[in-house]
């Protein structure tokens, strides 16, 4: 895996919170920054040997035996650039992200990413959706399997079924929140994993938080964005998938969206239009940034760029750029973005410092719709 590259080591903390009759609970690992690596670096799949690895394989469809013996067994020797269970940064208050993945992701698909915000400052909570989008998922630390499950064939009942994910991932934001306030407040919080938590009481900026989400994950961060009273102060959205989401009501904060070259069709870019174009209009955020990076393609945001072989990019749907062109590009754009977003609200936007992303690479705004209009298959669902 590649280097985090803001200026702190990076650790990273495994958390599971009580379902009940009230709360769906959180399932999801924490990226912060650490005042110095330890040498205990984290593995990329975190739960119990050949879980997740088993459960991509299902995803995927890869024969059983495969997922049982070569996906354990490559997978599971993959380590991230993050510290297990190391103690949080408390120089200064840390700024939230929150993440939500895509379809067939889970809370460590996006390590690069989540690891890149918490090395500029930033206290990460990556979220293991439990609506059945992840590949594979658990409860009661893991005792309790929660499979991927399809969706109907009929358009209209596959719609309302992905329409009820987004409600319930909606909610597990609001309660990974709550448990980020909880933290702050230096409340107990029972961990059903086992593994400890950092230190958190009193460090935690939640009045400068951020919602992050790729493909199904980005119009999660959409919907929640769109929720009134909500404590986000902007979000990045990442490829959004538009299909579950009916409303079309503006985003009334900052938004930063990066699309690949190669992910949407007009259905799709026509119904975030309708609501980027509401947000960008007075009196709401006309400063919004949209960007299509060019040569890249729908996961390349998550790690598996890195992590597949190059003999295999092309089978899952990878892009030809090399890792770290793109994830550097993702790095100045997304850490450009909340420089601006936290100028003159925090003190870390002193501290980021990025360059410009390679103008070569990218096309903005109306330049980057006009783009997209010229390539864009003309239907999907």
């Amino acid at each position: 895996m590649i280097p985090y590259p803001g200026p702190h080591a990076v650790g990273i903390a495994r958390v599971e919170t009580t379902a009940t009759d009230k709360k769906l609970g959180v399932l999801g690992c924490m990226f912060y920054p650490s005042p110095a690596q330890t040498a205990t670096k984290s593995k990329w799949l975190i739960g119990p040997t050949g879980f997740y690895a088993r459960g991509f394989g299902a995803y995927i469809g890869a024969p059983q035996f495969l997922s049982n013996t070569l996906l354990t067994w490559l997978l599971g020797a993959v380590t991230i650039d993050a510290c297990v269970e190391s103690q949080a940064r408390d120089a200064a208050k840390m700024p939230v992200a929150v993440f939500s993945h895509g379809l067939g992701g889970n809370q460590t698909t996006y390590s690069d990413l989540c690891g890149t915000f918490a090395s500029r400052g930033f206290l990460v909570l990556s979220i293991e959706h439990r609506d059945r989008s992840a590949s594979v998922s658990a409860k009661s630390n893991y005792t309790e399997k929660i499979d991927y499950q399809k969706p109907p064939k009929d358009e209209e009942e596959s719609r309302q079924f992905r329409s009820s994910q987004v409600e319930q991932r909606v909610s597990e934001v609001s309660e990974g929140f709550q448990l980020l306030r909880d933290l702050n407040d230096g409340k107990q919080v029972e961990n059903l994993l086992g593994t400890s938590l950092p230190d958190l009481k009193g460090r935690i900026d939640l009045d400068n938080s951020v919602m992050i989400g790729h493909s199904f994950g980005g119009v999660t961060a959409i919907s929640v964005l769109q929720q009134p009273n909500n404590p986000f102060i902007a979000g990045i959205v990442l490829d959004p998938w538009m299909f579950a989401l009916s409303s079309r009501e503006p985003v009334k904060v900052p938004v930063l969206s990066i699309q690949s070259e190669t992910f949407h069709w007009r259905k799709n870019i026509t119904a975030f239009r309708e609501i980027w174009d509401k947000s960008t209009t007075p009196p709401n955020r006309p400063s919004n940034t949209f960007t299509v990076l060019y040569n890249t393609k729908h996961q390349d945001v998550s790690d598996l760029l890195s992590i597949a072989p190059s003999f295999l990019k092309n089978t899952i749907g990878l892009g030809k750029l090399d890792a770290k062109v793109v994830y550097d590009a993702y790095d100045k754009m997304c850490s450009g973005f909340l420089k601006k977003v936290l100028d003159g609200r925090s003190k870390l936007a002193d501290e980021i410092v990025v360059g410009d992303v390679d103008a070569a690479l990218v096309v903005k705004d109306e330049a980057a719709f006009e783009f997209l209009d010229t390539i864009m298959a003309p239907a999907k669902v």
